[in-house]
């Protein structure tokens, strides 16, 4: 059975929200200035070329507009980030026939949902309990439908004042493009990786791994999971990029560099890297969302700065790994 991508409803009772406030200056933060920071997004998903169904799927709201959210597009749409942010999400689902596209379907409504009501102090700790409260909500789903074993990654990007923090569970991947140069803001929480990290496998060893579809944890499968956040001061330009594996799997970063950069819209490019993932042989499901930020608010950061703020577990190749 195919599940329809809903997202549920909103309880208008709730008491009036709060807007998620940044966190206090830090040494490389710099003061907001007007005109606001405004963002064009545009997101693709489509079924691997030999699957019946597309169990990936994204999300992009603005919370602002009190709107829907968005799960197709025909073209980019331009966001003005207001006070509680624009939220990005790309989630691939797991766990067989049905399964998977349930999973994915629950993860981001909930991740929607939680998202729309939460009272919090910071968008690090919104992000951190609605993702937790996802999990759980995935969890009851599967043991009352009988869809036991049935898990989802959650790659998650919320922009909100001049920040975007990132948030990850599983291997789906979010990538910083910066002039001409790319960098990878999450880190596979995989076997392979773990294995790479550890010295026991090249890149290109664990691209051919049996193992390389074996993931240390996803939504839905464990009572508990360890939300990785990442924090990244945005610039005039900079354009995100969020993937499931089934377009990070046949394309090298340099490869979906050069067909972002080269690429005259956001649609354009979403496009031809799915096509390019499809003729490098990729046969799973494709998502693939791209959001570019534009406005003065964005501040200009000096090549030595660092470009990310790990704030959960250490990511120490991040920390300083400087985009010029």
């Amino acid at each position: 059975m195919h599940t329809t991508k809903t997202a549920g409803t909103v309880n208008t009772d709730a008491p009036p929200k709060p807007p998620l406030r940044a966190p206090p200056p830090g040494p490389l933060d710099r003061p907001l200035a007007e005109p606001p920071l405004m963002v064009t997004v545009f997101g693709r998903t489509i079924a691997g070329p030999t699957h019946a169904h597309d169990e990936d799927a994204f999300l992009i709201t603005n919370f602002a507009e009190g709107s829907p959210p968005i799960h197709e597009m025909v073209s980019p749409l331009a966001l003005e980030v207001k006070e509680r942010g624009i939220l990005i999400g790309v989630s691939d689902g797991m766990g067989g026939v049905n399964a998977g596209e349930v999973a994915s379907t629950v993860v981001l409504g909930s991740l929607w949902r939680g998202m729309s009501s939460v009272r919090a102090d910071s968008a690090e700790t919104a992000l951190r309990g609605t993702i937790e409260a996802a999990n759980q909500d995935v969890l009851a789903v599967a043991n009352a439908s009988g869809l036991e074993g049935m898990g989802a990654t959650l790659t998650a990007l919320l922009l909100i004042g001049h920040y975007a923090y990132v948030a990850e569970i599983g291997d789906s991947r979010a990538y910083l493009v910066r002039g001409n140069s790319i960098l990878q803001l999450t880190r596979d929480q995989s076997y392979v990786q773990q294995l790479i990290d550890a010295g026991g496998l090249s890149r290109e060893e664990a691209e051919e791994s049996e193992f390389s579809h074996v993931i240390l944890q996803a939504m839905g499968l464990e009572p508990d999971v360890d939300v990785v956040l990442t924090r990244v001061a945005v610039q005039n330009r900079d354009r995100f990029l969020l993937c499931s594996d089934g377009l990070s799997g046949p394309l090298s970063d340099p490869q979906m560099l050069d067909i972002v950069v080269a690429s005259t819209s956001l649609s354009s490019a979403c496009e031809q890297l799915i096509a390019a993932a499809v003729a490098g042989g990729g046969t799973d499901d494709i998502t693939v969302v791209l959001a570019e930020v534009a406005g003065e608010r964005a501040h200009t950061t000096a090549p030595s700065e660092r470009l990310a703020l790990a704030t959960t577990q250490p990511l120490a190749p991040m920390l300083d790994a400087p985009v010029t």
